[in-house]
């Protein structure tokens, strides 16, 4: 099947560019589903998922402040010679601001309709006449194409429409546009996560495990499940964060006992805090891999909690089964190294520590 890609990538919006970009590398997207998003026929949906802020946009400059960075806009201007046509749009505008949404001007509303409802010009024209209060307006819209890409440049806008282009801002299915909002909300909640700072993880995690063991605690159900993942998926976590937890459960900075436990409970301690948000700090990568565990078992959660499955009670036990398992390996392996001697002072102690080959102390005991 042609890609939309293939005929018209060097005029396609840069918006519209960089969200397609964004939507087929998601970690949470398939094959299939990146060969659909890829289709021709789907390039409306595309469009509106993209530009789905212009709806709140009522004036050039809303749209200029919103999409800085789109080429599109680049010279769109608030003050150009209207031609008849934009005229008579223009006054409609202003007699009847009820029937435009709040748009001020003809600059947004025409690319709201082109760019974002995806219609035709002649779409639009006729859409004008029919809805229009005024003859003046309709009186344009009789009119053989009084509404051309040329009208677009007078306001600074150059469409990257070709007519092969335009023709396929056509609707996909009810399904398409469900699964691109929901991968398009997932993505963003990555990116969510990728910005935190560690400090801010930290209290986010605590944020999700508040709360007892009930089955309805989605966030806390997601949370420990994602803990979960993040051991069991061949991840690099459990021997990283072992020896992170070791060496820094005998670092004279931190005061408190350490409680595996909190990993699972966020019921964090200064010392726990202060570990953690070191350990984020250390391996940022670790954080993204626990935010894609923690997208993707709150999409399992409303798979078998929300459709109303049999298993789910079984599943919420396998949760907090697995999560025992691993808090006990865990401590195992903590309780089973070599402690630091409490006779060595601070400063020697943390020498030691730099100084110590970990993965030789730890051997394959995580991988048991």
């Amino acid at each position: 099947m042609e890609t939309y890609n293939e005929f018209n990538d060097s005029e396609m919006p840069s918006t519209v560019k960089n969200h397609i970009e964004e939507i087929i590398t998601s970690p949470f997207i398939t094959e299939q589903e990146r060969a659909n998003i890829l289709s021709a026929e789907n390039l409306r949906d595309i469009h509106q998922e993209a530009f789905s802020d212009l709806p709140n946009c009522h004036s050039a400059a809303d749209i200029k402040r919103t999409y800085p960075f789109e080429k599109c806009f680049n010279e769109l201007t608030e003050t150009f010679e209207k031609d008849s046509f934009l005229n008579a749009l223009q006054g409609e505008i202003e007699a009847h601001p009820e029937n435009f949404n709040g748009d001020t001007d003809v600059q947004t509303y025409l690319i709201k309709k082109v760019l974002y409802d995806g219609l035709s010009f002649k779409d639009i024209q006729e859409h004008l006449f029919d809805t229009a209060q005024t003859t003046e307006l309709q009186e344009q819209c009789i009119r053989d194409k009084a509404l051309k890409s040329e009208t677009f440049t007078k306001f600074g806008v150059k469409l990257p429409f070709t007519h092969t282009y335009g023709k396929t801002l056509k609707a996909g299915s009810e399904e398409f546009r469900a699964r691109l909002k929901k991968l398009s909300n997932q993505t963003k909640e990555l990116h969510r996560w990728e910005k935190m700072t560690p400090e801010e993880a930290v209290e986010e995690i605590k944020k999700l495990l508040k709360g007892n063991d009930d089955d309805t605690n989605k966030n806390r159900i997601s949370m420990i499940q994602a803990w979960n993942k993040l051991f069991d998926d061949g991840s690099k976590i459990r021997e990283s964060l072992s020896d992170f937890l070791y060496v820094n459960i005998n670092n004279p900075q931190y005061d408190f006992d350490y409680d595996i436990d909190s990993i699972y409970t966020g019921n964090f301690a200064a010392k726990m805090s202060r570990i953690m948000t070191d350990f984020w700090k250390q391996f940022p990568d670790f954080k993204t891999e626990l935010a894609i565990h923690i997208i993707n078992a709150r999409d399992e959660y409303d798979c078998k909690y929300e459709k109303g499955e049999p298993d789910f009670p079984n599943y919420v036990l396998d949760v907090y089964k697995r999560r025992d398992e691993i808090k006990s390996l865990m401590k195992q392996n903590l309780s089973s190294r070599k402690p630091i001697p409490n006779t060595i002072q601070k400063e020697e102690k943390i020498q030691a520590m730099m100084d110590t080959d970990w993965n030789s102390i730890l051997g394959n005991a995580w991988n048991s």
